[in-house]
């Protein structure tokens, strides 16, 4: 975004010093010196460039540097909290910090957060299913058992896992359902008797 001002400050210094430059122009054909005059404005102009992207690639540089600066000091910070903790330690403080959290939050709040992640599994196991089916009608329709018969036993194994895939993510899809179905009631339930 730096870069983007700096070069939106620049062109719009450009746009003035060309204005002035226009002025100045206009003055010196009255007085009939416009040659030296125009010669005196394209060298300015050539300057100006130059200065410009003198100013771009330091401010890239700078840029650069406070990334790599930023990345490194990231990278240093996890792995001294890396070693200075054992693994257990870190996931039972995200695990604390998520339980903080889930006490801020309203019974409204808490069921909005519940359906969320309901759907969010029930729509990533669909992708699955639908990925297992789309994989089932490619194999059928470029014929790759006839096509590639070395790779038939591989292709017709496939098959028969995706039947069991499929009847699992099936099932999980009723059994999300279900949960979801029995989570609202528990947060309109509890809504009701905290009222």
């Amino acid at each position: 975004m730096g870069k983007f001002n700096l070069t939106r400050t620049l062109q719009g210094l450009t746009i003035i010093n060309f204005g002035m430059g226009a002025f100045n122009l206009f003055n010196s054909i009255k007085n009939r010196n416009w040659h030296s005059r125009l010669d005196e404005l394209i060298k300015q102009r050539e300057l100006f460039r130059g200065q410009i992207s003198d100013l771009q690639d330091v401010k890239i540089e700078s840029l650069e540097q406070k990334a790599k600066s930023d990345r490194d000091k990231l990278v240093e910070d996890l792995t001294e909290t890396m070693n200075n903790s054992n693994i257990s330690e870190v996931i039972m403080k995200i695990v604390n910090n998520f339980h903080n959290f889930l006490e801020t939050l309203s019974s409204l709040q808490l069921a909005a957060l519940f359906n969320l992640m309901v759907d969010y599994l029930i729509l990533s196991s669909a992708f699955t299913v639908l990925s297992l089916l789309i994989g089932d009608h490619l194999i059928e329709t470029l014929k790759l058992n006839e096509r590639y018969p070395r790779l038939a036993n591989i292709i017709k194994l496939k098959s028969k896992m995706n039947k069991y895939y499929k009847t699992t993510y099936f099932i999980i899809h009723f059994c999300l359902i279900l949960f979801s179905i029995l989570g609202n009631l528990f947060f309109f339930f509890l809504k009701i008797f905290l009222s």
